[in-house]
């Protein structure tokens, strides 16, 4: 790798951790890290992934047991998913994905268009 990628490169990183959206991100990592009710939650949703692989291994995905065991998981996932705390992470990280996908088209974009060539 030559001198100016590698300089073109870490410009690239430093100007990503810079950007609001990744700081963004990262207090709302802190803030979903600090929230109690997001902990227990998160553990109870974990416990019920549990119960569900489980269920599924020992009496099939079709059982009455593995449905209901599918249905507890969806309804914590779905408690989970509603804390205000959860929403404003999924938002910023939503914003870091664009980033992200923003950056691979601008690098990769040219060399995915299809090339056509001209016959004679």
């Amino acid at each position: 790798m030559n001198e100016k990628t590698l300089y073109s490169l870490l410009a690239l990183a430093n100007a990503i951790e810079s950007d609001p959206r990744v700081i963004n991100l990262a207090k709302a990592e802190a803030k979903l890290n600090d929230d109690s009710m997001v902990k227990a939650i998160s553990a109870k949703q974990a416990q019920k992934n549990d119960v569900f692989d489980e269920n599924c291994r020992l009496f099939g995905v079709n059982s009455p047991q593995t449905k209901q065991a599918q249905k507890e998981l969806f309804e914590a996932k779905n408690e989970l998913d509603s804390l205000p705390a959860v929403q404003e992470y999924q938002r910023c990280f939503n914003a870091i994905n664009m980033l992200f996908y923003e950056i691979e088209y601008a690098i990769f974009g040219p060399f995915k268009e299809k090339v056509r060539c001209k016959h004679d």
